[in-house]
């Protein structure tokens, strides 16, 4: 009944930095007591500072986007899990759908795995990749699911990594790496500790109920399907009866109907097995196979829908297994769930459509509705446009949103090949009504917002795995991170012929570009074998002839990201060690003038700099340091992320957008700043 599936996205990172008032350069600023701060501030990285230093600027404003987990309809309404959100869908009339309300302001601590229902509640799982729990909601309005509680146990129970839940007979079934809990709904609020279940596969990803029996299914590391059936006639003490490995490729997505599952591989093929009522080894009934790419997959009664690139293969189960029908989809190549009940199934994908079909006619399909989902699949980047927030979206191109609801009002969409690494869009850069957008499989696409509601494209230059960006006057920089680093200069005055000017090659990834006036400032990372690492500077006067300037390295041969001050003098970079705060005004000798440790992960760190405060991201959490005082920077305050955040970026209208992958997007305003005395 349920069903998840999903791919993987690169992360992305960028900075924008606003005006403040810089001190005076220092001196210099020798690294032996950059480690003396680093120990002497080492404590309050996961703590906030104390009070009486500077008051918080951050407030958290909405929570939306990020990967979907399966919805599930309750009565008339469809509740889509995206991110650490969901989102309420009202379908009582299918072909026109209204989204009617989300909990934005209450997200889940963590990327939601999955949901189940109960009377008038929602359980879901979530997962941070710190600590793990479940999220209750109530339905008492249906259009307004709310959040009541979150949970990182119950009694017994402590939740590691929580892959899926399940609810039957008064009972909420909560699957982690500890195997299975066991919790009464008596208080549907409060579920209650009973005990656990140690079958030999703790693993929920899918999960699915009927009559006396509950089946679950879920991918391992080594790529098997590990598909159980429990006995729950005693639904205090479920009973694992069944326990089959499956071959994980042919079988990457197994789905049940009673008493049936369905295994939907990425080899194109389908899979028929029976379930036993008292248990033993799965049955297997047959195989189809089909050259359509699976991207997801359903199962109503004795028919399989599998939903791919050509489209959706219809499948009678029989025995044999034969394909009964075949139907063009367009969105069926960006799939990511599934769910049917009933007459209808939706697909929700990549592409941030969420569709509707009637299976009235089970062996034909039929579309009966698509809407653009609210935030997206998977944000990158927002910039301000007017009246209008730009959200770069991965697997398409730019999103037109409102920006006081956020709700979508058009779309880019890029002519590029479908579900390849050339839609990865992972950075944008907007000057004046144009918007550069680098997709990291492709290069530049470069489109006209001067009508925000009908964007055109104006021209494209190929720059495969050129995945940075940064745009000045007439010209863009490209950086590479695969395959050695690199910088690319591109005239792009006239957009329909882009040309490039210079290409040179760095001794390190490049992870962010940032130009100011004649320089341009990059973030590298040390590759495998290779030295280097840090930031490096290049005088851009001549964009035909790039020439290194200066570098730093100093305890940091990882740089994630970099801001700058408004003057360009100041770099604020982000480190594997922290955060280096760096006098860069004679660009040939870079001079650190502050540090601030962190103990947070630098993988996918990023930093956003505004009004005298710098926001950085590590280990699924967020930072707010002040750094007016450049040789002591201070933290102020620190916030729980749902997941990593690859990018940081301030718009103009003083929010913080925090880009943190299968979590979305996390948006804070910015409070108006007073210079404390």
């Amino acid at each position: 009944m349920l069903s998840s599936c999903s791919a993987a996205f690169f992360s992305i990172v960028c900075v924008t930095s606003l005006a403040y008032a810089a001190p005076p350069r220092a001196l210099s600023f020798d690294i032996g007591n950059a480690n003396a701060l680093s120990r002497s501030l080492s404590d309050n990285v996961i703590a906030p500072a104390t009070a009486n230093i500077a008051a918080s600027l951050i407030q958290h404003l909405a929570t939306l986007g990020g990967n979907f987990a399966t919805p599930i309809k309750v009565g008339s309404y469809l509740y889509v899990p995206s991110g650490a959100i969901v989102t309420a869908w009202n379908y009582d009339t299918p072909k026109q759908p209204q989204e009617s309300g989300d909990t934005r302001t209450q997200p889940a601590n963590g990327v939601i795995t999955n949901i189940v229902a109960y009377k008038s509640y929602l359980y879901a799982g979530w997962n941070n990749g710190v600590s793990s729990g479940i999220a209750v909601y109530s339905l008492a309005n249906p259009a307004q699911p709310g959040l009541v509680k979150q949970l990182a146990n119950t009694g017994g129970a402590n939740f590691s990594t929580v892959t899926g839940v399940g609810a039957a007979g008064g009972y909420l079934y909560v699957f982690d790496d500890s195997g299975m809990s066991v919790n009464a709904l008596n208080d549907p609020v409060n579920p209650r500790y009973v005990g656990m279940s140690m079958g030999e596969n703790s693993i929920g990803s899918v999960v699915s109920t009927a009559a006396n029996h509950m089946m679950t299914s879920g991918l391992t590391f080594s790529m098997s399907n590990l598909l159980s059936v429990y006995d729950v006639s005693h639904m205090d003490t479920p009973t694992e009866i069944t326990h089959e490995s499956l071959d994980g490729l042919a079988n990457y997505l197994v789905q049940f109907a009673w008493p049936r599952a369905v295994g939907f591989g990425q080899d194109g093929s389908v899979n028929s097995y029976r379930l036993s009522a008292t248990g033993g080894p799965v049955v297997a009934d047959g195989t189809g196979h089909s050259s359509n790419i699976m991207r997801s997959g359903f199962v109503t009664n004795v028919t399989a829908y599998q939903v791919g690139d050509k489209g959706v293969d219809v499948w009678d189960l029989g025995p044999p297994v034969q394909q009964a029908g075949h139907v063009e989809f367009d969105n069926g190549w960006a799939a990511l769930t599934s769910y049917a009940q009933g007459q209808i199934a939706w697909v929700v994908g990549s592409d941030d459509h969420i569709s509707a079909l009637t299976l009235e006619s089970p062996n034909a399909p039929r579309l009966m509705s698509s809407a653009n989902i609210t935030g997206g699949y998977a944000p990158a980047d927002a910039a301000i446009f007017g009246n209008s927030l730009l959200l770069l979206q991965q697997n398409y191109g730019v999103g037109v949103a409102r920006t006081d609801n956020f709700l979508p009002l058009a779309r880019f969409d890029a002519d590029l090949p479908k579900a390849g690494a050339e839609r990865d869009f992972e950075e944008m850069s907007v000057k004046g009504h144009r918007a550069y957008l680098d997709a990291w499989g492709y290069g530049l696409i470069i489109v006209d917002f001067s009508d925000p509601i009908h964007p055109r494209e104006l021209g494209r230059f190929s720059a495969p795995f050129f995945g940075r960006l940064t745009v000045q006057g007439r010209y863009a920089y490209l950086g590479r991170n695969t395959n050695g680093g690199a910088i690319l200069s591109v005239d792009v005055s006239n957009p329909a012929k882009p040309l490039q000017l210079d290409s040179i090659p760095v001794d390190a990834g490049v992870l962010r570009l940032q130009s100011q006036g004649t320089r341009l400032f990059v973030a590298t990372a040390r590759q495998s074998g290779a030295s280097g690492g840090g930031l490096l500077v290049f005088d851009v006067s001549n964009p035909a002839k790039l020439i290194q300037l200066g570098a730093y390295s100093e305890n940091c041969n990882n740089a994630t990201d970099l801001a700058l001050s408004d003057d360009g003098n100041i770099a604020y970079l982000r480190c594997n060690t922290g955060l280096h705060i760096i006098d860069v005004s004679h660009p040939d000798k870079p001079v650190l003038v502050g540090f601030y440790p962190s103990k947070a992960s630098a993988i996918t760190a990023s930093i956003a700099l505004s009004a005298g405060r710098v926001y950085m991201s590590g280990d699924a959490q967020l930072e707010e340091i002040d750094v007016r005082n450049q040789r002591v920077p201070v933290l102020i305050s620190t916030r729980r992320l749902p997941s990593n955040a690859s990018r940081l970026r301030v718009t103009a209208d003083g929010r913080l957008y925090a880009f943190v992958g299968f979590g979305g997007m996390q948006v804070f305003t910015l409070k108006p700043h007073f210079r404390e005395h």
